[in-house]
């Protein structure tokens, strides 16, 4: 989901299992950021896991990202808010869950 200028949102790749490990989800994304390369900011939202997946094809996390998540189970396995058990992982502080930011300014 794009706007064609600035944003592009990326809600998850998901490959069936068999296949997974194959190169599929990597040639999906390779091909997403090529035709959404004249975008400014391609934002992804993912599954918890995955984020060195990720971090490899060159998104970044970002300094803020919130969400209302109404079924209390996602909104503990996503959100990170002290004291509810959940250790932030990789330098994510309060609140920085799994969107990614694809930094094209490098």
């Amino acid at each position: 989901m794009s706007d064609g200028v600035f944003n592009a949102a990326i809600y998850d790749v998901v490959v069936h299992q068999p296949y997974q490990g194959t190169g599929i989800a990597r040639l999906l994304l390779e091909d997403m950021i090529a035709q959404l390369r004249e975008v400014s900011c391609i934002q992804l939202i993912a599954t918890t896991g995955n984020e060195p997946f990720y971090a490899k094809m060159g998104f970044r996390k970002l300094k803020t990202g919130m969400a209302i998540y109404k079924n209390q189970q996602l909104a503990q396995e996503y959100i990170w808010i002290k004291g509810n058990g959940r250790k932030p992982t990789n330098g994510f502080r309060p609140y920085n869950f799994t969107p990614l930011f694809l930094d094209w300014m490098k």
